[in-house]
């Protein structure tokens, strides 16, 4: 089986090059490895379709962050002969911290020797738009904000995401969202942030959806409404954490189910992000494809399944 790194050189400010000399010492040593930098936004993915198109079997390894995996997830989705991999060094590498012991994703021996583990995934159409897989999360609001935040500065990882959650904390927050799901879920609300999960993490860290599973064919949705900042300061650690989402305290605010199938609209456009790349949006709809993408898991790691006090949360759905 064929081994591609496919590095992209800017993401994490460049943190590619902490595993650059173990990867160049394998490409060097076995044929079967090689090595690729990406060199523009969409070039990953036309790279690897073009060679999973070959029906070999292949494993393509993203060196960069959740957006380099997502490039390498969209351009091999249709084909059974190919894996993903993630060699996390980006800003957020959000949909590592899924799994566990995380350094294991740095070892390169490692990652060569794992297994596979079939995922699903979220095919996102954004205003009618073409669709696009998602791996990870699609997030909405004052979590999003913070990565468009951090996304600006010079600062990388997670100095970038906490100087971003100052500067959206003292900001004007809140906008106007209607969510419809499969599952019954149907309100319009002003709101903090929404997600549409298949991990669990965003934002650099923040768990936000702590009752997903990787491959049970649903979509969780959450919407936070729009809250104080002092109600947001007492739930904070909460979120990050994974615990605000069944703190009894917080079912006023939060409204949480699983689906299949979502469509959500907001009243005026604005960002969101998509395994963390942003876009503008206005209307976006959710559907789960069960088991679509086989994602690498380097030996000795393995997925996380949180424990969690009701983990078996009720869906809170109603208006």
């Amino acid at each position: 089986m064929d081994n591609y790194f496919i590095v992209n050189p800017i993401s994490g400010g460049g943190s590619a090059a902490r595993v650059l000399p173990q990867i160049e010492a394998l490409a060097a040593s076995l044929k079967n490895c090689h090595l690729h930098t990406t060199s523009e936004n969409g070039s990953a993915k036309t790279f690897v379709h073009k060679i999973a198109e070959s029906g070999r079997p292949c494993r393509f390894y993203a060196v960069g962050g959740d957006g380099t995996l997502n490039e390498i997830v969209n351009g091999i989705y249709s084909f059974s002969n190919a894996e993903a991999g993630f060699v996390p060094c980006g800003t957020g590498n959000d949909f590592s911290r899924c799994f566990s012991p995380a350094q294991k994703f740095y070892d390169i021996k490692a990652q060569l020797d794992g297994t596979s583990m079939e995922l699903d995934t979220i095919e996102t159409t954004i205003d009618n738009g073409k669709p696009t897989m998602i791996i990870n999360m699609a997030n909405t609001g004052f979590d999003c904000n913070i990565v468009i935040r951090a996304d600006k500065m010079r600062s990388s990882g997670s100095t970038a995401y906490i100087k971003g959650l100052f500067q959206e904390f003292f900001s004007d927050w809140g906008f106007n969202i209607t969510i419809k799901t499969d599952s019954g879920l149907d309100i319009t609300t002003d709101a903090l942030l929404m997600t549409a999960a298949k991990g669990h993490y965003c934002g650099g860290g923040f768990c936000s959806s702590p009752l997903t599973l990787p491959d049970n064919g649903l979509i969780d949705i959450a919407v936070i409404k729009n809250i104080s900042k002092l109600k947001l300061l007492q739930f904070l650690k909460k979120y990050h954490d994974g615990t605000c989402i069944t703190d009894k305290k917080a079912q006023d605010f939060i409204k949480y189910t699983q689906c299949k199938e979502a469509d959500i609209s907001v009243s005026k456009p604005q960002g969101i992000c998509l395994d963390g790349e942003i876009y503008t949006f206005s209307n976006a709809h959710f559907k789960c494809c069960p088991k679509s993408v086989k994602f690498i898991v380097p030996k000795g790691a393995e997925y996380t399944y949180r424990k969690i006090k009701n983990r078996r949360i009720k869906s809170n759905d109603n208006n």
